[in-house]
């Protein structure tokens, strides 16, 4: 059930093609602040070539006022700046400067208050006519109610990478390196006696949380569920079994839960799609006693821009939950632990009252 398509996040902003993704003139209507620009946050810019300066090779620059910072030594992808030329999306962004000046091509660097960048053909920006627009995000405005991840997006894509290609004793285990920290933290003081994980993927996670009881001493055991066959190998601490998630009560149901040894901890990492994340989250709830905990993974898909990939995503299940469940409350103190949502489980860390 872990989707694999997590995979192609790690993309977003640096496999952009020069002349792909031209915005029509409904979309520039749209992210200009007209019909619905504005509840999503959007923000659109015509830049004034006429201003731009230092010319050498095919790199032009000019001043950006009034914006987020750019890439800088320190946060080398935090740009979220998008560039397009007549509507057509020029590219990759977060360029070497010696590439923009060498090869051109439409690269371009978003540095400090800083674009540098080249037009797609090598001609000059400020004489060739044509229209040059950035476009960018405002995480501040959302659609809904709850909070989104202070981490820059350029972070997000940066770590996402990482992430990605990490292994846990040579199993793929792709959590956040921020959520190493809090599952410890929370399983130390929670002490739970089953984990059930949904989505079980390698099994590197669930190994890596069996290990943790281990070493917390612990007595506790792990139900890990994915649709595809279980992993070949095996470890007294970890029970796979196969199993639809949207099913997931014909797997897990409520006679099996409440014989659980517990505190139990429900762990929502599957398919990443709105139904899966609704499909857990409504079969789990009644059955958590108060003070236990759901975990929705990978709710950092909508800071990505990329929760339309998966209808919604598991922010559209948890808005939708939370809405219509007044039992359970977002527990801040891992949320927020390291800033505000800077989690890959944005909002994502839920008590029973």
């Amino acid at each position: 059930m872990r989707s694999t398509l997590l995979r192609g996040l790690t993309a977003l902003g640096h496999k952009v093609k020069t002349g792909a993704g031209r915005l029509s003139a409904k979309d520039l209507a749209v992210i200009s602040g007209e019909g619905n620009g504005a509840e999503r946050g959007t923000r659109l810019r015509l830049l004034d070539t006429s201003k731009a300066t230092g010319q050498a090779g095919l790199c032009v620059s000019l001043t950006l006022e009034n914006l987020p910072a750019g890439d800088s030594l320190s946060t080398p992808g935090a740009s979220m700046i998008r560039l397009f030329e007549d509507g057509f999306e020029l590219g990759p962004g977060h360029s070497p400067i010696a590439d923009i000046k060498q090869i051109g091509g439409g690269r371009f660097s978003h540095w400090g208050d800083t674009l540098h960048f080249s037009s797609s053909d090598g001609s000059y920006p400020a004489t060739n006519g044509r229209e040059y627009r950035i476009l960018w995000d405002d995480f501040r405005v959302r659609k809904d109610e709850l909070p989104v991840s202070s981490i820059p997006l350029g972070v997000i894509l940066n770590l996402q990478h990482g992430i990605m290609s990490y292994q846990y004793r040579g199993i793929d285990c792709f959590k956040c390196p921020f959520d190493f920290a809090l599952y410890q933290l929370l399983l130390w003081r929670e002490r739970p006696r089953t984990i059930i994980e949904i989505g079980t993927w390698k099994g590197g996670s669930a190994l890596w949380l069996a290990d943790l009881l281990t070493t917390f001493e612990i007595d506790g055991h792990i139900h890990s569920f994915d649709i595809a066959d279980p992993p070949a190998w095996s470890n007294k601490r970890i029970t796979f079994h196969k199993a639809d998630a949207h099913m997931i009560g014909e797997a897990a149901p409520a006679s099996w839960v409440d014989e659980l040894p517990r505190p139990l901890l429900v762990i929502e990492d599957a398919g990443h799609m709105a139904s899966i994340t609704s499909a857990v989250l409504n079969h789990f709830a009644p059955l958590l006693r108060s003070g236990e905990y759901m975990i929705v993974e990978d709710t950092v898909i909508h800071d990505m821009h990329a929760d339309h990939l998966y209808d919604g995503g598991p922010r559209r299940a948890l808005v939708e939950f939370l809405r219509g469940n007044k039992d359970y409350m977002i527990d801040r103190s891992y949320c927020d632990f390291y800033g505000e949502n800077v989690t890959w489980n944005v909002n994502g860390y839920l008590r029973r009252i």
